[in-house]
């Protein structure tokens, strides 16, 4: 349904031999494996990028990786590929896929992860089109043994360590929650597929802290944040407990997706809870199984498939119709409207002193 010499040549745009790549893998099953031996160069752009490409090339999806930027074409990017200083092409329709980064200085087209990112709406200050998808699941990821049944012992936060509340990251908690009879885990990278003895999943960003700053200095926004700690539990079989995020509230349908907790207080009753209620606890697992499908790797890339097809090359031939003179004029006016921002130049300013 795909041959169609009509139809945009679609790249995906993903310089690996920049970060001293020299092959990516050729299908999604490798892709795990493949990624926890390259983590130092980062896993979210990939996981964006090369499993996108991966799965649609399970389709038969005509598209293909470049590690070149091409002068014409549809291309996809994660925002890490994409230097703030990369010159406009007049033949290029750039889809910047943007998740909890600031914008390119002058994409045609986002795709964010978040209905609450501040890109999306009436006060987003781009011209340009906005996309919402939601990240793919954890590659390769193992679910909750079953035989655990409704037992409550093992609890987990799975990602980075500094987008966990900083309370949960001392020793203090860690022997509060074993003195209340529960074993506390900060699972390593190598392991964030692995939900087989896991019982329940926190997920609390600093609890004070609506913005948060990585190393290269660039704010992250709460709003901008994904939903995936919810819904690859939902995925595994396991009961999350979660801070008040605006990714996670967007979805939410019952009190059976998660427990909504602010405090580590809060965040101890909810565990005990769920321990003491174990018709609670097998709800919630069923809950999150059913809620799961709609996020499964099937669902993600039909809307994948249904977003390029229906939505981007519709807007790549409207783009492609105008004239030359208009493409590069729309491409400089948001390039300006780009470093008007002050912030946006600080934060430039702040990578180049490093």
């Amino acid at each position: 349904m795909f041959q169609d010499e009509t139809r945009p040549k679609i790249y995906f745009y993903l310089p690996f031999n920049k970060d001293g790549i020299r092959s990516v893998p050729a299908t999604e099953e490798s892709y795990w494996q493949w990624i926890t031996r390259h983590r130092e160069v980062g896993e979210g752009k990939y996981s964006w990028t090369l499993q996108t490409y991966l799965f649609l090339k399970s389709e038969s999806y005509p598209c293909e990786i470049v590690v070149d930027f091409p002068c014409s074409g549809i291309v996809i990017s994660h925002r890490d590929f994409l230097p703030v200083f990369l010159r406009p092409r007049s033949g290029v329709f750039l889809v910047c896929i943007k998740p909890d980064r600031k914008r390119h200085t002058w994409a045609n087209c986002y795709i964010v992860q978040n209905p609450c990112d501040t890109l999306v709406g009436s006060k987003s200050p781009l011209k340009a089109d906005i996309i919402v998808l939601p990240s793919w699941p954890q590659p390769s990821l193992v679910p909750r043994d079953t035989q655990r049944g409704e037992r409550c012992e093992n609890v987990a936060y799975y990602g980075r360590i500094i987008n966990l509340a900083e309370e949960m990251r001392s020793d203090t908690w860690s022997t509060e929650i074993k003195r209340l009879g529960f074993n506390w885990t900060v699972v390593n990278m190598d392991r964030w597929n692995d939900y087989s003895s896991t019982d329940v999943t926190i997920s609390m960003r600093p609890l004070n802290e609506r913005n948060l700053k990585n190393g290269s200095g660039f704010i992250f926004d709460a709003d901008s944040k994904p939903s995936a700690k919810l819904t690859n539990s939902w995925l595994a079989g396991v009961p999350a407990i979660v801070g008040a995020e605006p990714a996670y509230q967007t979805i939410r349908r019952s009190a059976l997706d998660y427990i909504e907790v602010r405090t580590p207080g809060e965040t101890k009753e909810a565990l005990q809870k769920l321990r003491r209620d174990k018709v609670l606890y097998k709800e919630m697992v069923d809950n999150g199984f059913e809620r799961a499908k709609e996020y499964s790797v099937d669902s993600i890339k039909a809307l994948w498939i249904e977003s390029i097809d229906n939505e981007i090359i519709n807007k790549y031939e409207r783009w492609i119709g105008q004239s030359q003179a208009k493409r590069v004029l729309t491409a400089v006016g948001e390039t300006i409207s780009y470093f008007a921002d002050i912030q946006n130049i600080k934060d430039i300013l702040a990578l180049i002193k490093k």
